[in-house]
């Protein structure tokens, strides 16, 4: 039976495409959008001229109330078969289930007491690092079923208990990787039936599925699954602005800042995904045309994930991120790369921080949310991204090296803030990352710091730094076996490229304090730079023989 499937919004909305970068881009309020008919032609288009193509056209929803994006190309679906008899898939392979599971129940197997408690420590602490939820619509919808709510389904329900297991310490007895299958297990079982009718909730949930398996051990079946929530994003034409609709009462605003939500999930842990992965983000969440989360500018301070401008300021810093990574990182680069697109960079990276970091308000004021506080480290880190392909040797001689020693600090500074007010081992996994990025700072200035004895200040800053960032690390192991790899990570390359031994552990047999060329260690900075000796961190622009990058940096 074919399902009968009704166009939305015989008039489009007008496309406000902003692109969300800090310092580029006008912040427009959906109540400032104006329309306009998809099918009168702008002013001057001429008879056979191209009038334009406006997205709003292929919201699609068929007879079930399912919205669905068709390009100009696609071609019509015929309609789902009943539920009832349809098959669907059995994913509960994908990842090994070392731990019995029940039919779920409201609780999925959980005393009422531990079951409220991971939901707390999830809106607390992880919402907004691993999707945007409405925590208020969430509960509502959890007392009362009957009641419809955007932010909530049964599948994202147990994928974000998932996630809240691995800082709660009520799974402390099982290994961090171990924490979340029973979680996982259940989603999984799920998954089948959720892909054939997703809604913008199934993208969250992809997200904290996502982690969770990339914490338990099985990091392509985590990038895969990661990728679903940008095809489901895609496929639900998240990223299609739909304030028309509303205003022609063809869609709830509740419906819109759901689909809002969740696209900016889909491009924010997109974003985080490639960071971790060392890949490139995706192009396709470029391609969008919503207006930024609607919220005032100003500093974040106690912001928890899902306030508007906590949602703001990490999207457009994502924004930015994604720009970095684009222009260093691609395997196909675009030539020729300008300069001056690293000042812009920099400067939009600037003016994000005068806009939402507490510290540069007047009066200054520490951040005091545990989201607040993650979201200034992944600034810093993304600082340290921009910045670290122009290091060179007595990299702080350069204004990228100043750049680069002053985040990684402040990193360790904001960990330290962050463990004396929540506790490291709530932290999001995030702050793997974060700690991650500085250490392996730390180890290059250490090394490129041997033969400069007038630094001696900067010295015991990267040494000191180095110390901490092992602790907090540590810490974050406790919750998260990613960061378990981060902090293996840091150690290997501390231990082959040391140069100050006395932050080693005892399992060195190195003598003590002793500087590289005395240890006879074959260290060279500049090939660790280029990423000739296996750590593969950079794609050093500044070495590469372009001359349009050799003006970007000099003495500080």
């Amino acid at each position: 039976m074919r399902a009968e499937r009704s166009r939305i919004g015989n008039q489009a909305g007008e496309g406000v495409s902003i692109d969300p970068v800090v310092g580029n881009s006008v912040h427009k309020d959906r109540t400032q959008e104006t329309a306009q008919s998809s099918s009168t032609p702008p002013p001057g288009c001429q008879e056979g001229e191209a009038a334009g193509y406006n997205p709003v056209d292929s919201l699609y929803m068929n007879d079930t109330g399912q919205m669905s994006y068709m390009g100009p190309t696609s071609i019509p679906l015929l309609g789902h078969p009943s539920l009832s008899t349809a098959h669907t898939f059995n994913f509960s392979s994908l990842i090994a289930s070392y731990l019995p599971f029940s039919q779920p129940d409201i609780y999925f197997g959980l005393d009422p007491s531990t079951h409220n408690d991971l939901l707390d420590l999830y809106f607390r602490y992880l919402n907004g690092w691993s999707g945007f939820v409405d925590e208020t619509g969430f509960r509502q919808a959890l007392k009362d079923p009957t009641q419809k709510a955007h932010g909530y389904s049964r599948f994202s329900h147990v994928c974000i208990l998932g996630s809240a297991s691995h800082i709660s310490g009520k799974f402390c007895s099982l290994a961090p990787g171990e924490r979340s299958l029973r979680f996982v297990d259940a989603a999984l079982k799920m998954l089948g039936r959720e892909l054939e009718n997703p809604n913008p909730c199934t993208v969250n949930a992809m997200v904290q599925l996502s982690l969770n398996a990339c914490d338990s051990g099985k990091s392509s079946t985590g990038w895969t699954l990661a990728g679903l929530a940008v095809r489901i994003s895609q496929g639900l034409g998240l990223g299609v602005n739909t304030s028309r609709l509303v205003q022609q009462g063809q869609m709830d605003s509740s419906s819109q800042r759901a689909r809002e939500d969740g696209f900016w999930t889909a491009y924010v842990d997109d974003t985080l995904n490639s960071l971790y992965s060392g890949r490139l983000p995706s192009r396709e969440m470029e391609d969008h045309d919503i207006p930024l989360p609607c919220a005032a500018l100003g500093p974040l301070e106690d912001c928890t994930g899902n306030h508007p401008t906590m949602e703001l300021a990490l999207v457009t810093l994502c924004a930015i991120a994604r720009r970095v990574m684009h222009w260093f990182y691609s395997i196909r680069k675009e030539k020729p790369r300008r300069a001056d697109e690293v000042q812009v960079m920099r400067s939009d990276l600037k003016a994000w921080g005068q806009k939402f970091d507490p510290r540069a308000a007047d009066p200054p004021r520490n951040p005091i949310s545990s989201s607040a506080i993650t979201c200034l480290a992944f600034y810093n880190t993304v600082t340290l991204l921009l910045n670290r392909p122009f290091l060179q040797r007595h990299c702080l001689d350069s204004r990228a090296g100043q750049y680069c020693l002053s985040a990684a600090v402040d990193t360790v500074e904001l960990m330290q803030l962050f463990d004396r007010q929540h506790q490291m081992r709530h932290a999001p996994v995030t702050n793997s990352q974060n700690l991650h990025v500085a250490g392996s700072f730390f180890i290059l200035l250490l090394a490129d710091l041997y033969d400069q004895p007038d630094r001696s200040v900067q010295r015991k800053q990267a040494e000191e730094g180095l110390s901490h960032v092992v602790s907090y690390l540590t810490l974050l192991a406790g919750s998260w076996d990613i960061a378990s790899q981060a902090l293996a990570a840091i150690r290997t390359m501390r231990q082959e490229y040391a140069v100050d031994t006395s932050v080693l552990e005892s399992q060195d047999n190195l003598p003590q304090n002793l500087p590289a060329e005395d240890m006879q260690l074959t260290f060279d900075i500049e090939d660790f730079l280029r990423g000739e000796l296996g750590l593969n961190l950079v794609d050093l622009g500044a070495f590469s023989g372009d001359p349009n990058l050799s003006i970007i940096d000099g003495p500080g």
